[in-house]
């Protein structure tokens, strides 16, 4: 690719028909780097090459690369570590960065500065609000931030609802956000909690997973609609805490299925009161 294809702006590399066999650390004959000049996106999206994509970053010279989208979920938290620190040192001015699977040190996303567009699907431990709070601060243009997890668990997100609030503050053209949230770090029900500044471009929130007890739900949608005035699509999945460390079932208790509901109904109710 770098020999024949100089002027190449996107690859895709999808998943291979065939067992890929190990890439094999050899020096090549040519002792000048491989350079994809103009490269802008690189989407290589099956786990089965997840070596293959430490491989690339590390052996090929791309000084243009804005957006990466890789699957690393067959890869050690070492070398996705290393991954990462290489992305920090050569691509500091990504702009779209998606990271699927993976057991990452995401603290490095906070040494990015231009990032516009994050989407990160790692296990749970891995997800702090203050790791969040360095990323959304480091990086005041963002739009779009996504953060889920594979392994389905009842244990509690390390996200505090104060999260919602920080970002906020700094990064005031967001419109999209998914991420898991903990409100048991304020007492809804016994305190009002008013926001300090308002997300007003946000128009698509996800909460998955809530983690909320039931008499905090009202309060709680209070807060949502004055702190995102103009949303627009509002969508949740509630885990009452009580039941941590059991795996999620197939489906919702029928109680947390219907609150659920209420909660997205809550927030819309309370989105309409305020604008009349």
């Amino acid at each position: 690719l770098c020999a024949g294809c100089p002027l190449l702006e996107h690859a895709h590399i999808w998943r291979p028909r065939r067992r890929m066999q190990p890439v094999e650390e050899t020096e090549p004959s040519d002792p000048q780097t491989p350079t994809l000049p103009v490269l802008q996106t690189l989407d290589i999206d099956s786990m089965k090459l997840a070596s293959l994509v430490t491989y690339i970053m590390r052996k090929t010279h791309m000084p243009a690369l804005t957006e990466l989208e890789v699957d690393l979920a067959n890869i050690g938290k070492a070398e996705g570590d290393a991954l990462l620190s290489l992305l920090r040192s050569r691509y500091s001015s990504m702009t779209r960065l998606k990271l699927m699977g993976g057991a990452l040190n995401l603290d490095i996303l906070g040494f990015f500065t231009q990032l516009r567009d994050l989407e990160i699907c790692v296990p749970l431990d891995a997800f702090t609000s203050k790791c969040l709070e360095r990323i959304v601060k480091s990086n005041p243009h963002i739009t779009r931030l996504v953060m889920y997890y594979a392994a389905q668990t009842r244990s509690r997100p390390k996200i505090a609802s104060s999260l919602l609030g920080t970002v906020a503050q700094a990064c005031d053209g967001i419109s999209g956000i998914r991420i898991p949230l903990d409100t048991l770090d304020f007492p809804w029900v016994t305190q009002e909690k008013t926001p300090l500044a308002q997300v007003k471009r946000l128009k698509d929130l996800a909460l998955d997973r809530l983690h909320i007890q039931p008499d905090a739900m009202t309060p709680f949608a209070r807060y949502l609609a004055r702190l995102c005035p103009v949303l627009e699509t509002f969508q949740t999945i509630i885990l009452h805490p009580g039941l941590e460390g059991i795996l999620v079932p197939e489906a919702l208790t029928q109680e947390e299925y219907v609150n659920s509901n209420r909660m997205e109904n809550l927030v819309h109710e309370g989105l309409v009161d305020d604008s009349g």
